[in-house]
């Protein structure tokens, strides 16, 4: 005989990490699933089942600095930089077998170089797991009292993200040269005159 607990308890509330404002855009998805033996006391023991949704994410990405050089030597710039992030585990990790890390930081110290005629750029941004929602099962067997008696209760498994790994990106662009900004700003100048002429010798 088999007897369920009711004890389903609320995935929404189960959503506990909040990593500050950053925006994530869901990846690659993944389906989890597992199953183990825990043993209490006088023969009893549980059976403990659980599935879960694991998707890879990447977080929005922000523009640390930017550097032009128009000289031509390049440019050293040094920088040093601290990115951490806190997190608090979903609801029935432990239950889940879903193993994290409290908190996740990096440390970006480079020298960098902005060679000439070139916009320099570093970026950030997080890669990393999510959990989306699951549930995870369990038994609990009485074999003292029945061979066939036990208990069956299931509880969802809350969604929150893990396994941070920061991404320091730097890339350079190539700046307009001077006199070409110029050039371009004098054409534009030139067109709207031109325009003005024509419109007002249309008018005579």
């Amino acid at each position: 005989m088999k007897i369920k607990l009711l004890s389903n308890l609320s995935l929404l509330a189960a959503n506990v990490l909040v990593a500050s404002s950053i925006v994530f855009q869901g990846q690659i998805s993944t389906a989890e699933s597992g199953s183990y033996r825990k043993d209490l006391w006088l023969g009893v023991y549980q059976i403990i089942s659980y599935q879960y949704t694991k998707k890879s994410f990447t977080s929005d990405v922000y523009t640390i600095w930017t550097l032009t050089n128009r000289s031509e030597e390049p440019i050293p710039k040094t920088w040093t930089e601290t990115k951490t992030i806190d997190v608090t585990g979903g609801l029935n990790w432990e239950l889940a077998e879903i193993s994290y890390q409290n908190s996740y930081s990096s440390t970006d110290s480079t020298t960098y170089t902005i060679n000439p005629g070139k916009k320099g750029i570093l970026k950030f941004y997080w890669t990393g797991n999510q959990i989306t929602g699951g549930k995870v099962t369990t038994e609990t067997y009485t074999p003292l009292l029945s061979s066939e008696l036990h208990f069956w209760s299931e509880d969802n498994i809350g969604g929150g993200k893990f396994n941070y790994v920061p991404n320091w990106d730097y890339s350079e662009v190539d700046v307009p040269e001077p006199l070409t900004i110029s050039g371009t700003g004098v054409a534009l100048v030139f067109g709207v005159l031109l325009k003005r002429r024509s419109y007002l010798k249309s008018r005579t």
